[in-house]
């Protein structure tokens, strides 16, 4: 598998279908968080935060993860560092047994709000990632309305959950540089391409202020979302 930083699923082979039962178009798009199980969110988060600390650095963790067909599978993750390089991380999944869980707690419908409390806890968990990060994060859906941004991301760029791209603050950005991003987001959407923009300030004799990434979060147009990072230059 190819993660991004906040390990969303990029890109997945074909032999994850042997190993967890998944069609890889169900894994891309979605969060890793989603398909690990509750109790070992915090073991693999603080693993996750530690290894994105030391770029080209690999770590190798166990953990349980979802099977397609509801049971949970102990696997060996080996996860490699090159976000800096090439913008992704990129996990290899080794299923070693079945764990001793009931299946049926989280997986089959047996009990709906099992379920929907693993969702939450990874969204929680998600959130404590993104807040820890020097720089801004904003995830943006497919119709450019901003569906979460952490508060570094308030401070660059204005963004709140609910607002679109289109209304950018003026104090954070001018009608030019507010065009040119969402261009550049057009483009990306739907995609795995990536755009950086640079932000100058006029006043200062056009001195670089802000660097804006806008990332694609899928190979494929029918998962149309992006992420935006912007930082202080």
């Amino acid at each position: 598998m190819r993660k991004d930083g906040f390990g969303g699923i990029l890109a997945c082979s074909d032999s994850v279908r042997e190993v967890l039962g998944w069609d890889p178009a169900t894994l891309v798009g979605a969060r890793s968080l989603d398909f690990i199980h509750p109790d070992d969110h915090d073991y693999v988060v603080n693993q996750w935060m530690a290894m994105l600390e030391e770029p080209g650095s690999t770590q190798v963790l166990r953990y349980r993860h979802r099977h397609r067909d509801g049971s949970w599978m102990n696997v060996e993750a080996t996860n490699e560092n090159r976000h800096e390089l090439d913008g992704y991380v990129c996990c290899s999944l080794t299923a070693i047994d079945r764990a001793a869980d009931d299946p049926a707690e989280v997986g089959m419908g047996r009990s709906e709000m099992s379920a929907i409390r693993l969702v939450r806890s990874g969204e929680r968990l998600l959130r404590r990632l993104a807040e820890g990060l020097s720089l801004g994060v904003a995830y943006i859906a497919a119709d450019g309305a901003v569906t979460y941004a952490n508060s570094r991301c308030q401070v660059l760029l204005g963004l709140n959950a609910g607002i679109h791209m289109d209304a950018i603050p003026a104090a954070r950005l001018d009608k030019k540089d507010t065009q040119a991003v969402r261009k550049q987001l057009k483009q990306i959407m739907g995609t795995a391409g990536e755009a950086t923009l640079t932000v100058v300030d006029q006043a200062e004799s056009a001195r670089p202020i802000l660097r804006i990434v806008l990332r694609g979060l899928a190979r494929t147009p029918k998962v149309r979302r992006a992420l935006c990072s912007p930082s202080r230059m």
